[in-house]
This record gives structure tokens, C-alpha cells and sequence, in this order.
């Protein structure tokens, strides 16, 4: 049984009540039933329906559901940005510069040779910061803004009021509360020389009050108590191949890592593995909610979601860099937005080729189950038409050809269980 609504747009919205599935009718009318894949890298199967492009669904609790979408964080752009960085506000690298973005656009803060790192750090003062660093060239970012000669850094982390640094072979801590002070004794800056058989140091993060150097194949795991002569380290193999540095982000109390285009976890005793795939990570970024990649999937450029509930997606999309909070796209400034936040545009569309051999189609009906706002539209050789309903629901495009193309709009927190469409040979 059917209810009919109030009519809008001087168009009748169907809403369904009491629906029952529509048995399949001789003669020339058919009716196909889809699943609608969260991303563009579904299972391309008969019943399951894959985007080409989605932006802001996933899969939840077996439905097709709202999730993240995308929103601009600023009108300026650096659009030959190599690098990007959440430090107090969006700082770029491009052009051998760092910029960071004010009321009045990008401003050149720092030269570098090429793209720097950088790091957290709190001082004596309490005053928080950053700090840039690529090998012993070092700029400060707080209060007050200054350019120093460090150690020579190529990891760094900060962690219970010192700074560690990896030079590549020895690992370095400065004086309690002073990044920026080296000078050797039991209360102040040491180093500590550490070989390991599983590999180079690639990375290094800090979490479980201990440092980990991330290695090819392992951990490093430091950790001080005291003074510098109460001091430990321990070395631990990890079951995975050759760990992708660039990946290496501290999540959830752990940290999160790809090695031969898997994801794992490592929570400082256990690892293990999370997702199974073949993404060629390039960068990785912890926005505080989602672990966040760019990277390749299938020859094409994706960002990767990894979320705290154990969900994923990939957009497609082209990124060049990333940070926590925003990434660069064909020159817009980029982030991720929450339902709960400030509602952004959440697309999915895709190329609908009904099973049957018949030249010429006539879609006559589009059921829509689940709950939510949508606007659906459907296109052809012959037209297109488009109507927003409130699920579920019952749309009639009457419209002729042999394939067709769909497009959901999501407006708010929407989620859709399966659509069913009946259409007629002709």
C-alpha cells in the first residue's frame, strides 16, 4: 500500500508504507534491486552497485550511510604547495619557502632547501610551538618566531618535557623542558647509541609514555626514568614486511602503518592486522578523529580514511599534500567535515546499466528504502529528471534509454538500506 504526499515542485513525492518487495511480472517489465557501495572501490558484482564518484558515504551497520564530507578551509591558495603542515594554522612549504596563512593570505615565514619537517614542543615558560627543522636548520614557531642552529635532525619527536632526535645514527634528547638546549650532563641533553637488527630507523613517534623508532622491519622502544642514567631500550620485531615510513602516525593510544600496501596497528605490545590491500601510501596525517592518507589505489590517486570505529573508505580524488587539518586538491584548500559539524555537499553518483538485453529502456519507477532527505537524479541520451524525497520513497522518471546515470545528494544524515528499479523494454 502507498500514501501519497503533499505535492511539491508541481511534482507528486511518493512515500512508501507497509511496502512489500515487487514480484517480478511477465512480459516487458523488469526490476533489478542494488546495494549502493560506500566507495568507488566496491565489489563491481551483480546486485551491488559501485560509484564513480562518492564523496561522504560509507557503509555502517550494513547500510549505505552519510558520512564525512569535504569543505574549502580558505579562498587563498599556494597551489604549488610540496608540503603542508597543522601548526597553529595551515603552513606551506612551496618554492623552497614556508608560508603560513593569515586574515591576509599566505605569508613567507622560513627558506629551506627543501621540505622540513616539524614537531610539537612545549617550553620552560609553557609557551607551545613548533619546530621546522631539516637536518640542523631549525625555525621556531610560537609566541615569538626565530630561526636556531639545532642538532642535526632527521626525526624528531617531543615527549615528557624533552626533545628526541634521530641523526641517523645516534638517538639525542635535549635538557628537560628546553628544546632547544644540547649541553650534555646527568640532568640535561644526552644521547644514546642504539643497533638494531631490524633495519634503518623510517620514522619515529611517541605515545604509552615511551619514544618508538619506527625501523624497517621493528621498533626501538626508549625510555627514560630519571635522570640520564636511568634509561632503556628494547628492540622488537614486528610480523610485517618493510614498514612505509611516511605512514608511520600515532593513533588511538598506538600507531598506525602501512607495509606492502597493508594497514597495521602497533600498540606497543601487540601487532596487528587491520586491513588487507594494495594502496600505495605516499603520506599519512592523525586529524584527532581519522587516519588519513594519500596515496595510489589501482593506478589512480585516492585519500584513504581510516576511522577509530574500524571503518575506511577511499575518495577519489588527487591530493598533493596533507596535513591534520587540511589537504591540497587541483588548488583548493581541502578538510574533512563531520555530520555534526557544518553541513557540506554529500554526492554519490554512478552509471546504471540495466542486466537485460533490450536496445532501448524506459526507467518507470525508483523505490528508495532507508531514512533521510535525498535528491535523486537520473539522466539518459534522453534527458534527465530529478526530484528530492524524503525516504523511503517512490520516484517516477518515465525516461527512455539504454543507460543511465545516477546522482544521490544527501542532505544531512542520510542512510539508504537498497533502491530497486523497475523499467520496461521497449
Amino acid at each position: 500500500m502507498f500514501c501519497l504526499s503533499e505535492k511539491e515542485n508541481g511534482g507528486e513525492t511518493m512515500v512508501l508504507r507497509d511496502y512489500t518487495p515487487m514480484k517480478a511480472q511477465t512480459g516487458a517489465t523488469k526490476s533489478e534491486v542494488y546495494k549502493l557501495a560506500p566507495t568507488v572501490y566496491g565489489k563491481r558484482e551483480q546486485g551491488v552497485l559501485c560509484p564513480d564518484t562518492c564523496f561522504g558515504f560509507r557503509e555502517k551497520d550494513g547500510r549505505f550511510s552519510s558520512a564525512e564530507g569535504m569543505k574549502k578551509t580558505t579562498a587563498f591558495t599556494l597551489s604549488r604547495a610540496e608540503r603542508c603542515y597543522d601548526a597553529n594554522g595551515l603552513v606551506a612549504f612551496a618554492n623552497g619557502g614556508l608560508y603560513a596563512l593569515s586574515g591576509a593570505g599566505f605569508t613567507l615565514k622560513a627558506s629551506f632547501s627543501a621540505a622540513p619537517s616539524v614537531c610539537a614542543v612545549t617550553l620552560e615558560s609553557g609557551e607551545e610551538g613548533y619546530l621546522f627543522y631539516r637536518g640542523n636548520d631549525w625555525w621556531y614557531k610560537g609566541a615569538s618566531e626565530k630561526r636556531l642552529v639545532g642538532v642535526n635532525a632527521k626525526f624528531a619527536c617531543f615527549h615528557y618535557e624533552r626533545l628526541y632526535v634521530w641523526d641517523g645514527e645516534t638517538l639525542r634528547f635535549s635538557a628537560a623542558c628546553n628544546p632547544f638546549d644540547w649541553n650534555e650532563d646527568m640532568q640535561g641533553a644526552g644521547w644514546a647509541e642504539l643497533p638494531c637488527p631490524y633495519g634503518d630507523v623510517v620514522s619515529m613517534c611517541a605515545f604509552s609514555e615511551r619514544v618508538y623508532l619506527v625501523r624497517e622491519r621493528g621498533v626501538t622502544v626508549f625510555r627514560a626514568f630519571g635522570d640520564n642514567r636511568n634509561m632503556k631500550a628494547v628492540h622488537v620485531g614486528l610480523p610485517c614486511k618493510q614498514i612505509v615510513g611516511e605512514s608511520v602516525v600515532p593513533f588511538a593510544d598506538g600507531m598506525l602503518f602501512f607495509s606492502e600496501g597493508n594497514l597495521y596497528r602497533y600498540d606497543g605490545a601487540d601487532c596487528s592486522l587491520l586491513l588487507e590491500t594494495e594502496f600505495a601510501v605516499q603520506e599519512a596525517a592523525f586529524d584527532g578523529k581519522r587516519y588519513l592518507a594519500r596515496g595510489t589505489l589501482g593506478g589512480e590517486n585516492v585519500l584513504f580514511v581510516y576511522r577509530q570505529d574500524g571503518t575506511h573508505s577511499f575518495f577519489r580524488i588527487d591530493v598533493t599534500c596533507l596535513s591534520a587539518r587540511s589537504f591540497l586538491s587541483e588548488g583548493r584548500w581541502l578538510t574533512l567535515s563531520d555530520e555534526e559539524e557544518e553541513p557540506v555537499e554529500r554526492v554519490w553518483s554512478a552509471e546504471l546499466i540495466p542486466l537485460s538485453s533490450a536496445k532501448k529502456k524506459r526507467v518507470r519507477r525508483i523505490y528508495l528504502f532507508g531514512k533521510g532527505e535525498v535528491s535523486l537524479r537520473i539522466s539518459s541520451a534522453f534527458g534527465t529528471r530529478e526530484k528530492t524525497v524524503q525516504l523511503p520513497a517512490l520516484v517516477r522518471p518515465s525516461l527512455h534509454g539504454s543507460e543511465f546515470s545516477l546522482r544521490i545528494l544527501a542532505h544531512g544524515i542520510v542512510g539508504i538500506d537498497k533502491m530497486e528499479v523497475k523499467f520496461l523494454e521497449n
